[in-house]
C-alpha cells in the first residue's frame, strides 16, 4: 500500500474524524513495523478491546486505518446490547466478532481456514474473551465441501482444484439451534443465499432480528445468479432492506453491504 493509498484509507474513514493525523501515524509504524520485522502491530477495536494487525491480512490491517474499519459496524452498536447474541458468518481474524464481543454480545463465529481460525482464537486471548468457534462453513446443508486457501478475506467455497482443502459444512439452524440471534452478519464470497437456505427454519420463526450481507456482484461468478433470490426470499420472510444510511435496496444493485430488519 503506497502512502497515498494508506492516507485515503485513513481519511475517508469517518470513525478518524478529529483524529486522522495520529491514526495515519499508527498506520505508517504498522506498515514498518511489518515490512522490517514482520511483527504484528496490537491495535485498538472497539472501546477497550484490542487485535494484533498483521500486514498479509486485510481483515486485520484494515483496523489500523480505522476504528471500525467498516461504517456498517456502527449499526452492531446500535442493534446489539449485552448479553445479546451475534453470529459471525465468515469471521476471517475476527474483526466484527471481537468488536460484537467489545460491545458485551456473546458471539457464534464460523470461520473454515485454518490459518485465520488461529489468528481469531489469538485475538480472543488477546482479550481474555471466549466465543463459540464453528471450524465449518456455513451453508445449506451439512456435509463437505471444498474451500480456497491463501486469499485471506476472499477465501470461499469452491470446485475441487489446485490450492483447495475439504471442509466440513453446516447449517445456521443447525448450529443455532432455538436460540434468538440479535444480529448475524454474512460474508462469503457470494455464496450468502446458501447460508440463507440453511437458515430457513429461524427465518420463519422469526429468531433473527438484524441481518448484515455482502451485496457485490461475487454472487455472480459463486452462484451464477443476482442478489435477486436473496431479496426476494428475505422479502417474503418479512424482512426489509436496506444500506446503512437507511436507503431502500433492490436485489439486482449492487453495493455496499445491506442490512435486513425484521418488519415490525
Amino acid at each position: 500500500m503506497t502512502l497515498r493509498s494508506m492516507w485515503k484509507s485513513v481519511a475517508t474513514n469517518p470513525a478518524n474524524e478529529g483524529r486522522t493525523t495520529r491514526q495515519f501515524a499508527h498506520a505508517i509504524a504498522f506498515q514498518l513495523r511489518w515490512r522490517t520485522f514482520h511483527m504484528a502491530t496490537k491495535t485498538r477495536i472497539g472501546g477497550h478491546s484490542f487485535m494484533w494487525a498483521h500486514g498479509d491480512s486485510w481483515g486485520s490491517k484494515a483496523v489500523v486505518y480505522g476504528n471500525p474499519p467498516d461504517v456498517e459496524m456502527f449499526q452492531c452498536s446500535t442493534a446489539l446490547s449485552p448479553g445479546d447474541l451475534f453470529v459471525d458468518i465468515g469471521a476471517n481474524v475476527g474483526c466484527y466478532t471481537l468488536w460484537a464481543l467489545d460491545l458485551g454480545a456473546q458471539v457464534v463465529a464460523f470461520e473454515p481456514d485454518r490459518l485465520a481460525r488461529e489468528r481469531l482464537e489469538r485475538n480472543l486471548d488477546l482479550n481474555g474473551y471466549a466465543a463459540e468457534i464453528v471450524p465449518a462453513a456455513a451453508s445449506d446443508s451439512l456435509g463437505r465441501a471444498f474451500f480456497t486457501q491463501g486469499k485471506d478475506t476472499m477465501n470461499s467455497l469452491a470446485e475441487a482444484g489446485v490450492g483447495r482443502v475439504e471442509v466440513p459444512t453446516t447449517t445456521l439452524d443447525a448450529v443455532l439451534g432455538r436460540r434468538y440471534a440479535a444480529g448475524v452478519k454474512i460474508d462469503v464470497e457470494g455464496h450468502e443465499r446458501r447460508v440463507l437456505e440453511g437458515a430457513r427454519q429461524a427465518l420463519a420463526d422469526r429468531r433473527i432480528e438484524l441481518l448484515q450481507l455482502e451485496w457485490n456482484d461475487s454472487c455472480e461468478s459463486a452462484l451464477g445468479e443476482s442478489r435477486a433470490p436473496i431479496a426476494e426470499m428475505l422479502e417474503g420472510y418479512g424482512y426489509r432492506l436496506f444500506r446503512v444510511d437507511g436507503t431502500p435496496v433492490l436485489g439486482d444493485v449492487y453495493g455496499p453491504d445491506v442490512f435486513a430488519s425484521r418488519h415490525a
